[in-house]
């Protein structure tokens, strides 16, 4: 028994499967709806089973020869606002366990990434500088995934093409900057030469190990919530 198999990650693995049966622009429909609500704030298994429900609208939908945007009579991104206008909201606990979860692999690719780049060793301190490049290059991530939900019905091109290059024009600023640039700067020279009082392999490991105990927790949690809904 995988004890970070949740209820929740079952009902997305059930959707999944669903979803690759539908052919497009059902699929594709679906997929954007709940890119779009994705970061909405809506409970993440409420979200699972609006998407359950979604995937078996569009079943009947390809059996009448129609589309799912016709089933529901009204544009998809106003059926998203309804969604998630009357929605069960997240707690403050899941918003930040959300936020968390997606962040923590980020960090972990980041901190070992940077870390091989200065070709350090597993007992060597860790700079303080690598940390806040770390946090800065996780935030901007999670902008990013959270900027392109807000913009999956946005046809224009232009701000598509801005809200992807800006978050990766900050990320590559974050790292040349300190290491590049601005190397010498007294600032970047200050922040450069204090030691975290860690090595890399404890930090590394206390990461990896908070990011477990987060997903067991996970699993605890959602799998309570799913006794609130009928989705098996």
């Amino acid at each position: 028994m995988n004890i970070f198999y949740n209820d929740l990650m079952k009902l997305k693995h059930e959707n999944r499967k669903r979803l690759e049966e539908i052919k497009n622009p059902n699929q594709r429909t679906i997929r954007d709806i709940m890119e779009y609500m994705r970061y909405s704030g809506i409970c993440p298994f409420e979200l699972a089973v609006i998407q359950k429900d979604l995937v078996g609208m569009a079943e009947q939908a390809q059996q009448d020869g129609t589309t799912v945007e016709e089933k529901l009579g009204i544009s998809l991104k106003e059926f998203c606002d309804s969604v998630i206008r009357d929605g069960r909201r997240q707690t403050l606990w899941e918003r930040f366990a959300h936020v968390m979860v997606f962040m923590f692999p980020t960090i972990l690719l980041f901190f070992g990434y940077i870390f091989i780049l200065e070709g350090r060793g597993w007992q060597d301190k860790v700079p303080f500088i690598h940390i806040i490049i770390i946090l800065f290059a996780a935030g901007i991530s999670f902008l990013y995934a959270a900027l392109r939900a807000k913009i999956t019905f946005c046809r224009n091109r232009l701000i598509n093409l801005v809200v992807v290059f800006i978050p990766t024009f900050l990320v590559i600023a974050g790292y040349l900057l300190p290491f590049g640039l601005m190397r010498d700067s007294k600032v970047i020279k200050a922040l450069a030469s204090v030691g975290v009082p860690v090595s890399f392999q404890t930090a590394f490991l206390v990461l990896a190990l908070l990011y477990a105990l987060l997903l067991l927790q996970e699993s605890v949690h959602w799998n309570r919530i799913s006794r609130k809904y009928d989705w098996k």
